[in-house]
């Protein structure tokens, strides 16, 4: 009964998913042939968590996923309700917790199925305790996980993945910018600017740090190629390397 991933059509809650590393998660998830039926995310500040339901409820809506958004934060209370409402008071199958705040941790560990996975995708901050229902690991196979990073296996699988069209990465992309721009980027990483990843392209010395919203007002070409969704992808790639050094496209990319 011991398993590594998110339980096919059960109910996945991602707790902290506001941020880059929260929006992966939910991107795969929605992207999984076997995934959860259901997808609550969780996230304190209301603006990410707006973004965050904008960016990817038409995904879920195309996989046949219901998406569900809240801020515990905001509305005490309506995390237990929706997660009652959803498992039918059973719990969720799987929680990720994204952020190491112990607190966080705790409170997804009481929204938990029996027989749930907890992956503790930040790990458990240094000198703390988490303490978890020890009956429910031994008489349902409650299992507690984490990370400590990526073998180059599953790098490559990961890869393959994209490769294949089963994952998307560059959804995730929120900003780009020039080689001049990379000390900005990193301090915008710190600050929590913007949501999603920050693509810096070398070869565009000069490109201040935009995000795909500013990219497009910049570039129409790259507007056109972002469609309706507003997400980043090859087409849109090519068009800004195209406008910003003067190149010539050929249906084999940039040359």
């Amino acid at each position: 009964r011991n398993r590594s991933d998110v339980r096919a059509g059960g109910v996945l809650l991602i707790a902290g998913a506001g941020g880059p590393m929260g929006r992966m998660h939910l991107q795969r998830a929605l992207q999984m042939s076997a995934g959860p039926r259901t997808v609550i995310v969780t996230n304190r500040g209301r603006a990410r968590l707006q973004s965050l339901l904008d960016d990817f409820a038409p995904q879920a809506a195309a996989q046949g996923r219901r998406l569900i958004g809240l801020s515990p934060a905001d509305e005490p209370g309506r995390l237990a309700t929706t997660v009652a409402a959803a498992t039918g008071g059973r719990g969720c199958d799987d929680i990720v917790v994204m952020a190491p705040d112990l607190d966080l941790m705790q409170e997804a560990l009481a929204h938990l199925a029996p027989d749930g996975m907890l992956a503790l995708f930040a790990g458990v901050p240094p000198g703390n305790c988490l303490h978890v229902p020890v009956d429910h690991i031994t008489r349902h196979g409650l299992q507690v996980t984490g990370t400590s990073g990526s073998s180059l296996a599953d790098q490559h699988a990961i890869i393959a993945k994209a490769a294949a069209g089963e994952l998307a990465p560059d959804r995730i992309v929120a900003a780009v910018g020039g080689l001049r721009a990379a000390r900005e980027a990193i301090a915008a990483v710190a600050n929590k600017r913007f949501a999603g990843k920050i693509v810096i392209y070398p070869q565009l010395i000069d490109l201040p740090l935009l995000s795909l919203d500013a990219v497009a007002a910049r570039r129409p070409a790259v507007a056109a190629a972002l469609g309706a969704d507003r997400a980043w992808n090859a087409t849109a790639e090519r068009a800004l390397l195209t406008a910003e050094l003067g190149l010539r496209t050929d249906p084999g990319g940039v040359a």
